[in-house]
C-alpha cells in the first residue's frame, strides 16, 4: 500500500479487557511515519488495508493450508514459519471488514 520496503513498517498484537489490539509502528530507526500515513495521510484508510491484507491471506496458492511463500512467508519471519496459520487472520480481517464485534 505505501509501496516502500516491508520491513519498514510493524506490528504487534496484545489482548486488553478481552480484546485484540494491533498497534502498528514504523521499524525504521526515528520513525518515517508510514504508520501515521496509513491511518491519516494521502487519503489512506483502514478499510483499504485490511482489504489488502484479506486478498493477501486468501493466497492463492492451492497447496497452502496455513501459510506458504506467496501469502506469510518471507526472510524476516522464517523462525516462526511453523507458528503462522492465516486461517485466524482471515476470519478475523473479515469481521472486522463486515462490522462485526471482534473478541480475543
Amino acid at each position: 500500500l505505501l509501496e516502500t520496503d516491508p520491513r519498514d513498517l510493524r506490528a504487534l498484537t496484545q489482548v486488553l479487557d478481552g480484546d485484540l489490539v494491533v498497534v502498528l509502528y514504523d521499524a525504521v530507526s526515528g520513525g518515517a511515519g508510514y504508520a501515521a500515513r496509513l491511518t491519516r495521510d494521502a487519503g489512506f484508510s483502514m478499510r483499504v488495508l485490511l482489504t489488502m491484507t484479506r486478498d493477501v491471506l486468501e493466497c492463492t496458492n492451492p497447496d497452502c493450508i496455513r501459510a506458504c511463500s506467496r501469502c506469510l512467508h518471507d526472510y524476516s519471519n522464517q523462525r516462526v514459519w511453523h507458528e503462522l496459520d492465516r486461517n485466524p487472520a482471515l476470519v478475523w480481517v473479515d469481521a472486522l471488514l463486515n462490522g462485526v464485534a471482534v473478541s480475543a
